[in-house]
């Protein structure tokens, strides 16, 4: 019985089907030559990749994964802190790093795509999706999307239609994009990945907080790293991911929070009779007694604000937990 590709003569013949399904499964061909992919279709496998929708408790499986306790409060001389006689008690926090398993990400989104018809050539689409997902591609365009409409955001209204593209520009840069073209990094085409989980107060105290993250390139100092994804899991609870190796992570009050320096103010400040408003024309003045120099208004409060609060956390992968 003759095979399907050979001919009568017993010659294989051409088969112009599976030539270009093994086009398309490889890589550098698939990312040179994919026709357009619906954008819905980037976005759900771009962010599935970075396990946007995956159930937490599908990837934390018990409370001991992150300890939430009270412990007692002691001073720089190691003696316990009393209130009325009893310890005072502050909350621990927990900190969990993990990596990204690319095998665990493949088979995730190997799972998204089978609901597709079971076909030739809903198969040979599948392959090629996963393989650009597996490339990082989605995943970079995501990034790219999320930043670019973050940043538009932050600078609409600022600049003349002319600036604007400019500065958008500009500040993709600072982020490490290039304008118009979402090119995967290395760490995304290799799935080097790393993260973690932090539990804490400051989280529930602080909405909205910035993560920094740095890591180092064969023992040089701690450069920054993309973060890929924050996300508030819980109350106190954010769950990041970033681009390769860290050792330094800072978590930072908002920037946009407008907060006092109660160093400048001291433990008293002088208030109006208007309960939680404060005397201006006081502060003024006992500022001008201090420094014999009548201060603009945008230097008066300047002086009276803080700049953001940083909590800053350093990891040695050589200590043994």
């Amino acid at each position: 019985m003759l095979n399907k590709d050979q001919d009568k003569k017993g010659d294989k013949k051409f088969n112009l089907f599976n030539l270009v399904s093994d086009k398309l499964v490889d890589p550098k061909y698939a990312r040179e030559h994919t026709p357009p992919i619906p954008e819905e279709v980037v976005n759900f496998l771009g962010k599935l990749s970075m396990l946007d929708g995956v159930p937490i408790h599908n990837i934390i499986t018990t409370d001991k994964y992150l300890p939430k306790e009270d412990i007692n409060l002691e001073d720089e001389h190691g003696k316990l802190v009393l209130v009325n006689n009893m310890p005072q008690k502050i909350e621990k926090g927990a900190l969990r790093l993990f990596y990204i398993d690319p095998e665990w990400v493949e088979c995730l989104l190997n799972g998204a795509l089978s609901i597709a018809a079971d076909t030739t050539d809903a198969n040979d689409t599948n392959e090629l999706l996963l393989s650009r997902a597996m490339d990082g591609v989605y995943a970079a365009q995501v990034h790219y999307n999320e930043t670019k409409e973050k940043i538009k955001r932050q600078i609409t209204g600022l600049y003349s239609p002319e600036q604007f593209e400019k500065q958008l520009s500009d500040r993709l840069f600072e982020n490490n994009l290039v304008y118009g073209k979402p090119d995967p990094t290395p760490a995304q085409s290799n799935w080097l990945y790393t993260g973690f989980f932090i539990r804490s107060s400051i989280i529930s105290t602080w909405k909205g907080v910035e993560v920094i993250a740095k890591g180092t390139y064969d023992a040089q100092a701690p450069v920054p790293r993309r973060v890929v994804k924050v996300e508030k899991v819980a109350a106190d609870t954010l769950f990041c991911i970033c681009e390769g190796n860290i050792t330094d992570v800072e978590i930072v009050q908002p920037p946009e929070t407008i907060h006092f320096d109660k160093k400048q103010l001291g433990n008293n400040p002088p208030m109006r009779s208007t309960a939680g408003v404060l005397d201006i024309a006081k502060i003024v003045k006992a500022q001008v007694t201090q420094s014999n120099d009548v201060p603009s208004s945008a230097e008066f409060a300047k002086k009276l604000l803080s700049l953001p609060l940083r909590s800053k956390l350093t990891i040695n992968r050589n200590e043994q937990l």
